[in-house]
């Protein structure tokens, strides 16, 4: 009879309260948020026979982006330049130090995360992903070692009372001439981007026959070829044509409310990291009786969900309402600023 061998018991386990981290608007320097957020968690200890000295807790970030990614977006130039390596940048790398006393069964402790981390993110072309590694030492002779995954979410939104800042677009174009309310953000909680609409026609040419909307997912990877910071556009992702047919008599002072859902199950929220980013265009088009040419309209909006409500955000600014600044973060040093990239066009992928 063949006797099986359990596992050794560890010595010491590694708890969080909860593996995900909650930050609240954009990861630049003007967010009148600048929220951080707390990892909370223990260290137990399960051997009392070993006498440990120190804890030593690192938090490390990394954005990676395969070969695939990088294939696909240039020529074998570019597939020979990253044929030994995949693109790889350090995030962040942050350390700190448990002293022991002996006698604890465990140990807390809260590590202060950085207000400008990116969202955790793994998609076909890259990842961002974050670990919690603790290293154990009992002398220099016994050691142990623990890790644990973190997922950073990062919500452009604070809570769903919030008032969610939007933009007046108004134009006129010979017989037609229209205003719109167009929101800056949606949650993916609301289900839906709402746009508030009015418009008068010279209705002896024209009618407004019907407005689709249709939102459009774009994706960008930037990478380096000889010291070149590269920026690609992939193929996007179309979603759903939404239509409405206005009722048959309307006046210019009434108010159409265009409705597009979000597919939450289809859809990444707003990506912004250093390799990836994800953004989202809503595009408007009227369609007019008469066979008069169609008016075609296209605005980003950010897509958002919620911080959960047990989130661990600390917020300065007092108790007041918490600020919304919706503009998009800027990475700068290694790579390009935001509003300098170039970026060529791309595909368009249509999602049923």
């Amino acid at each position: 009879m063949t006797r099986t061998l359990s596992p050794p018991k560890p010595h010491v386990d590694l708890v969080l309260s909860t593996p995900i981290v909650h930050l609240i608007g954009p990861a630049n320097d003007d967010n009148p948020n600048r929220s951080r957020s707390i990892l909370h968690g223990h260290v137990k200890f399960l051997d009392h026979k070993t006498k440990w000295q120190r804890i030593t807790l690192s938090f490390h970030g990394r954005a990676v982006l395969t070969h695939d990614s990088m294939g696909n977006g240039g020529s074998a130039s570019m597939d020979d330049a990253f044929a030994e390596h995949s693109q790889f940048l350090e995030i962040c790398d942050i350390d700190k130090e448990l002293i022991i006393f002996g006698g604890e069964d465990t140990i807390e402790f809260g590590l202060h995360l950085p207000f400008d981390l990116p969202p955790t993110i793994r998609t076909k072309y890259g990842f961002v992903e974050y670990t919690l590694i603790a290293k154990f030492s009992a002398g220099s002779f016994k050691s142990a070692r623990l890790q644990k995954e973190v997922v950073v979410k990062r919500h452009y939104l604070p809570n769903a009372m919030v008032l969610v800042p939007t933009n007046e677009i108004s134009g006129c174009r010979n017989w037609f001439e229209w205003v719109m309310e167009m929101p800056k953000a949606a949650t993916f909680e609301q289900g839906e981007i709402v746009i508030g609409a009015k418009w008068s026609c010279e209705k002896e040419r024209v009618e407004v026959k019907s407005v689709e909307t249709r939102l459009e997912q774009t994706e960008t990877i930037r990478f380096k070829v000889k010291n070149t910071t590269t920026s690609v556009r992939l193929p996007s992702k179309l979603y759903p044509i939404t239509t409405y047919i206005p009722p048959t008599f309307t006046d210019e002072l009434d108010t159409h409310f265009l409705r597009t859902p979000i597919l939450p199950n289809l859809t990444f929220p707003h990506i912004f990291t250093p390799l990836i980013e994800i953004g989202h265009i809503l595009h408007i088009t009227f369609k007019f009786t008469n066979g008069a040419e169609d008016l075609v309209m296209s605005y980003p909006v950010i897509l958002t969900d919620l911080p959960d409500v047990q989130a661990n955000i600390v917020v300065g600014g007092g108790d007041d309402a918490v600020p919304v600044d919706l503009g998009l973060p800027e990475y700068s040093g290694e790579l390009p600023r935001y509003g300098d990239l170039m970026t060529p066009g791309a595909s368009r992928q249509t999602v049923a």
